[in-house]
C-alpha cells in the first residue's frame, strides 16, 4: 500500500514548525526508594545540647563462690562505676533556591515548584540519615570551619563485633568514656557469610544482655543470606517439612528468608538500600534512639533577589 498523492500526514505538520499541541502527563513519577528501616524502627527523643551523653553500668559477673560464714565482718569488694558515653548532633540540611519566574510560569503536575522541592529535599534528608546512621563514621565535635558529625552504628560496635582479620572497632575519645572519635577499620579481605558466624553474633549480643530483633543487610547480602539458608547444609523448614502429606491445593515456591528463628529469639531480616554491602547489623531497637536538637523544619530565608530560599 502507498500513501495517496497530496495526502496530508502527521509528518507534514512538522515542516513549517510543528503546530500539534504536545501531550505531557500531569503527574511526576518518582522512582527513588524512600524506605529507611533503621530510622523507622528506632526510638526518637530530644537533645538539649550539641553533645548528648548517657551513663552505662554493668552488674558484676555471677559468683558461684558467694558464701559467707556466720557473723563474718563486712569487707567491701570491688564497686563498679558508671561510664559516660555520648554522641554529637550532626547538622543535616538541604538548601533550596527557586526563582520567582519559575514560581510564576504554568508548570506541569505541580502548582508550586518551591513546595515540590521542599517535599523532595525532606525525603532526601531521610535517606541521608539512614546512610549516616548505618555507616562506620566517627563522631566529631567540629569547629567554626569543620561540621560536627555523629558516630554511626559501625563505629559503636565493640564487645559484640565480629570483624575479619585487619578489622577493628573504633576507640572511645577518653578510654572507656566519651564517643567513637575514629572510624571503624574495615577488614582487608571479605569473608563468606555463614550461619555459624551469624549465630555467634546473635549469641554474643544475647549474652551481654540484648535481645536482638532485626538483621539489617544490603540487598546483595539479603540474597546471600536467603540463598545460604536454602542450601543442603542449612537447617530450614520447608512447606513440605511442615505439612508433609497434608498439603492441599499446590504450594508456593519460597525463595526468601524474612524471619530467622534462632535459639535466642526470632529476628526479622530486612534489606536496606542505604546500608553498605559489606555490613550486617544485628540490632535491638530498644537500645537505639535518634535524638534531635532541632527537629525537621522548613526555614524561609530573607529575600535577597528575584528568588525564594
Amino acid at each position: 500500500m502507498a500513501q495517496p498523492a497530496e495526502a496530508l500526514s502527521r509528518y507534514d505538520l512538522q515542516t513549517g514548525g510543528d503546530d500539534v499541541r504536545e501531550q505531557l502527563a500531569d503527574k511526576i513519577y518518582d522512582l527513588s526508594p524512600e524506605e529507611t528501616p533503621v530510622m523507622s524502627s528506632i526510638g526518637r527523643g530530644k537533645a538539649s545540647n550539641t553533645y548528648k551523653t548517657w551513663l552505662q553500668d554493668r552488674l558484676a559477673d555471677p559468683d558461684v563462690n558467694n558464701a559467707a560464714i556466720d557473723g563474718d565482718d563486712f569487707n567491701a569488694g570491688p564497686i563498679g562505676t558508671t561510664k559516660r558515653i555520648g554522641n554529637y548532633c550532626q547538622i543535616v540540611r538541604k538548601d533550596i533556591v527557586v526563582t520567582d519566574r519559575v514560581q510564576s510560569v504554568n508548570k506541569a503536575a505541580r502548582r508550586s515548584e518551591l513546595a515540590r522541592q521542599v517535599m523532595r529535599k525532606g525525603l532526601e534528608i531521610r535517606r541521608d540519615l539512614e546512610s549516616i546512621v548505618t555507616s562506620p563514621q566517627a563522631g566529631l565535635e567540629g569547629d567554626d570551619t569543620t561540621p560536627p558529625r555523629m558516630a554511626g552504628l559501625g563505629a559503636w560496635y565493640s564487645t559484640n563485633e565480629f570483624r575479619n582479620t585487619g578489622g577493628a572497632g573504633a576507640p572511645l575519645s577518653n578510654g572507656d568514656n566519651g564517643f567513637p572519635n575514629a572510624a571503624a577499620t574495615d577488614a582487608g579481605t571479605l569473608r563468606p557469610l555463614s550461619e555459624t558466624l551469624m549465630l555467634d553474633a546473635v549469641q554474643s549480643a544475647w549474652t551481654f544482655g540484648s535481645n536482638p530483633e532485626k538483621v539489617i543487610v544490603s540487598g546483595e547480602m539479603k540474597r546471600r543470606f536467603s540463598n545460604y539458608l536454602f542450601t543442603a547444609d542449612a537447617r530450614i523448614a520447608t512447606q513440605y517439612q511442615d505439612q508433609k502429606a497434608k498439603m492441599r491445593g499446590g504450594s508456593t515456591v519460597q525463595g526468601s528468608v524474612d524471619y530467622w528463628v534462632t535459639d535466642f529469639g526470632t529476628l526479622e531480616v530486612i534489606p536496606d538500600r542505604f546500608t553498605r554491602s559489606r555490613d550486617v547489623h544485628i540490632i535491638d531497637p530498644s537500645y537505639l534512639s535518634a535524638d534531635y536538637l532541632r527537629s525537621y523544619r522548613v526555614v524561609k530565608m530573607g529575600k535577597t533577589g528575584d528568588n525564594e530560599k
